[in-house]
């Protein structure tokens, strides 16, 4: 998931690092490089759980005791600056508190593999670990093990309702998918043909957002979604569908990417096609390289997340239920206000630039900007 994201430079490899988070948080980096590209990594540190009334909130308190403790945090997949992100701003709140916290992630985006990190970091007997259970049916088994183990877990990102998790927190995902297809109505002047160009079935982020745009582009009578194609991570693939419907649809005005990868793809077809400047191109998320997409009209606009709002949250009421000042409760929190469109017209508007993914060097990532964090 962010809203007040000041920077600093420094960079730290992310996978399989365990970050004290009691020292300076330059040495706090999230790491791994500023690549787009799935890689291996990162783990959420598990806390012990406790009581006290109030689900968790996507509000940090506003009295910090640093009571110390190790978690761990497993991640979406290695070298990604959205998980980076998250990295760089669950280090600063678990350091709040005076908590160490240790990441892994898998090389690629893989529910096996992200079973098997959660596995090995609950091994580690954290006080707690926090999980992104990126495809929850296939990883809510291994996850309820690790419950029944003693360790405690909190989910975040995912909405997945776990019996006996600590909690769970994450972005309302459809949203990003409704904002995009009202934004895409816009563009296209409410009339035209438009194609999504997907990731795969059973990822429960991309099919909120493939829901969210289908659900709200019928509020558009004049608005035809010609279909949708999944192509993973493969921009190859990606290229060649876009190729494909350009030929079976050539006055296509729209493109919906629900992931970085078609859309990558997708902008090699137009170009090759000259058909670039043309087409309303819409993709998720604020990645460096997504940034320098839209300075250079290469997409129209971006639907960011704010990663860093939702790792914070994450660790602050996690820490409380391990506490006791919370309750744990299981029932999934929906952060509202959780996405933010952006264009080339608005990047340095100071209430859109902040959400600009932070990457490995932590940029900006200080105890007073999560301090300063407007959750609601």
């Amino acid at each position: 998931m962010t809203r007040s994201l000041r920077r600093r430079n420094r960079s730290l490899p992310i996978i399989s690092t365990t970050i004290l988070a009691v020292s300076a948080l330059a040495l706090a980096a999230c790491s791994s490089g500023s690549s787009s590209e799935p890689s291996s990594s990162s783990s959420a540190p598990s806390v012990a759980s406790s009581s006290a009334e109030a689900a968790p909130s996507s509000e940090p308190p506003t009295e910090v005791a640093a009571t110390g403790g190790k978690l761990a945090m497993s991640l979406g997949v290695q070298n990604n600056p959205f998980y980076q992100t998250i990295q760089c701003w669950a280090t600063s709140a678990a350091k709040q508190r005076g908590y160490e916290i240790e990441f892994q992630a898998p090389a690629d985006f893989d529910a096996t593999k992200n079973n098997q990190i959660a596995e090995a970091l609950a091994a580690t007997k954290p006080d707690g670990i926090l999980i992104d259970a990126v495809f929850p049916d296939e990883q809510k088994t291994t996850i309820e093990s690790i419950i029944a183990s003693g360790v405690p877990v909190f989910t975040y990102m995912q909405e997945i309702d776990i019996p006996g998790q600590s909690g769970n927190i994450g972005p309302n995902a459809p949203d990003l998918g409704r904002l995009g297809a009202d934004e895409m109505a816009k563009a296209i002047g409410e009339s035209g043909k438009v194609f999504i160009i997907d990731f795969q079935k059973g990822v429960a982020s991309t099919d909120a957002r493939y829901d969210g745009f289908v659900e709200q582009i019928k509020k558009y009578p004049n608005v035809e979604v010609v279909g949708v194609e999944y192509t993973a991570a493969d921009t190859t693939k990606a290229a060649q569908v876009i190729a494909a419907q350009l030929q079976r649809n050539p006055d296509l005005k729209g493109i919906f990417g629900t992931n970085l990868y078609g859309v990558k793809g997708a902008i090699t077809a137009l170009k090759e096609a000259g058909k670039l400047k043309d087409m309303k191109l819409i993709a998720p998320d604020a990645l460096p390289e997504e940034i320098d997409w839209l300075k250079n009209d290469e997409v129209y606009a971006l639907i960011a997340q704010k990663p860093g709002a939702v790792a914070a949250s994450a660790v602050f009421n996690f820490i409380d239920v391990l506490n006791g000042s919370k309750k744990a409760n299981s029932t999934p929190v929906l952060m509202p206000d959780s996405f933010i469109i952006m264009t080339k017209d608005n990047l340095t508007d100071p209430s859109v630039s902040p959400y600009i993914y932070t990457g490995a060097d932590c940029a900006g990532v200080t105890e007073e900007a999560v301090a300063a964090l407007d959750i609601k």
